[in-house]
C-alpha cells in the first residue's frame, strides 16, 4: 500500500479542483500514517466539496480528526443495511450496534455525509427494506444513495442459484421514493436534505469534465475517456491505460443525454444547444415522440417524470441515434 500510494502521489498535477473525491470503496481503510501522507499532499488542492469514501468498521475518532484537520468535509459511508441479518448476507463484518456509533461518531465532526443503503439483498422483505428507511429517517442522514443489487454472472451469488428479483425491487424502490417524501430526489438513486447534494457526482450527472488518478479511474476530458488498469502490478510499473477512447459527437449526445436524464431536472435544453449547436427536440424527435407519456416537457428541460426513474433504462436506450 505504501509503494501504491508513492506512486499515486507522483500522478497528481500540480493545480486544483472544484471537488475532490477521494473514493473506490476502502480509501478510509488505510493506516493513519498512510491517510497523513495522501492527504498532506492534497491539502488546500479545494476550496469546494471533498468527499472521502468509507465502510463503517474503518471510521474512529484519530481517523475522523485527520480528515477535518486535512479539509475534508464530507464523508459517504458504506452501510449497506442497517439488518443484522442482511450485513451478514452481504459478507458485513459490523452490526447495527457498530452503525449506530458510528454514525453517532460521524455526526459529531460532520455534518455533511451519505450512506449507501442496497435493496433487493437475498432474503430482504420488503418490511425489511421498510426498517432501513425509518432508521434513515430516525436519524435525519443528510444524504442517501440507494442501489439495487445485482448479481453478476460470475459472482458466488449466481453460482448459488440467487437470483435478483425485480418486482420486488420496483416496490422497495417506490416504497423509499415514499418514505423520503421530505428529501430532496435529486437523482434517480439520490436524496438529499437542505441541499446537501454530491457536488462531485453532479459533475458526472450534468457530463462535466472530471480528472481520475490511481488504480482503475477514469477520465473524460472534452470528448476524450480514458481510464487506469485495474491490475495493481501493471499500475505499479508504468499505470498503463485499460480504455483510452476519442468519443464520437453522436456518442457524446447520447452519454450526456443518459447522465441529464438520471436528474429531476433532465436535459438543459440551453446548455444542450450551447454544447452541440443544436436543438434536442430537432435531434431526437423519435425518442421523444415514443416516450412523451414518461416525460416532461417545458420551454427550459427535457426530463423523465420520476413515477418512471426505476425502468428509466428502457426510455433511455430508445435516445441511442444509430
Amino acid at each position: 500500500m505504501d509503494e501504491y500510494l508513492e506512486v499515486l502521489l507522483k500522478t497528481l498535477p500540480k493545480k486544483n479542483f472544484k471537488t475532490i473525491y477521494l473514493g473506490g470503496g476502502t480509501p478510509g481503510c488505510l493506516s493513519i500514517n498512510q491517510l497523513s501522507y495522501l492527504l498532506k499532499q492534497l491539502l488546500n488542492k479545494t476550496d469546494g466539496e471533498y468527499t472521502i469514501e468509507a465502510n463503517i468498521n474503518d471510521i474512529n475518532k484519530e481517523k475522523l480528526q485527520l480528515f477535518k484537520d486535512y479539509g475534508i468535509n464530507r464523508l459517504s459511508l458504506g452501510v449497506q443495511s442497517f439488518q443484522d441479518k442482511q450485513l451478514e448476507s452481504c459478507g458485513r463484518d459490523y452490526d447495527r450496534g457498530t452503525i449506530l456509533e458510528t454514525l453517532s461518531l460521524v455526526k459529531y465532526y460532520f455534518d455533511n455525509y451519505s450512506v449507501d443503503l442496497l435493496y433487493g439483498l437475498p432474503q430482504q422483505s420488503l418490511n425489511d427494506f421498510q426498517k432501513d428507511l425509518d432508521m434513515v429517517l430516525a436519524l435525519k442522514i443528510p444524504h442517501v444513495s440507494l442501489y439495487a443489487l445485482s448479481i453478476p454472472t460470475a459472482s458466488l451469488w449466481a453460482k448459488r442459484g440467487l437470483k435478483s428479483d425485480g418486482d420486488l425491487q420496483a416496490d422497495m424502490y417506490e416504497t423509499a421514493v415514499f418514505s423520503l417524501k421530505d428529501y430532496d430526489h435529486y437523482e434517480v438513486s439520490n436524496f438529499a436534505l437542505d441541499g446537501k447534494y454530491s457536488q462531485h457526482n453532479l459533475v458526472y450527472w450534468h457530463y462535466q469534465d472530471y480528472y481520475g488518478y490511481g488504480l482503475s479511474a477514469s477520465s473524460k476530458i472534452a470528448n476524450r475517456r480514458y481510464s487506469y488498469t485495474s491490475k495493481m502490478v501493471d499500475y505499479l510499473k508504468n499505470q498503463p491505460l485499460s480504455e483510452d477512447l476519442d468519443l464520437s459527437i453522436k456518442e457524446q449526445i447520447f452519454e450526456y443525454t443518459m447522465m441529464n436524464l438520471r436528474l429531476r431536472q433532465g436535459v438543459n435544453l440551453r446548455d444542450f444547444q450551447a454544447r452541440y449547436a443544436c436543438d434536442f427536440c430537432l435531434y431526437v424527435p423519435e425518442a421523444l415522440n415514443k416516450n412523451q407519456e414518461y416525460l416532461v416537457f417545458d420551454s427550459a428541460f427535457v426530463a423523465i417524470k420520476p413515477q418512471y426513474w426505476f425502468t428509466a433504462n428502457s426510455i433511455l436506450i430508445d435516445f441511442l441515434v444509430e
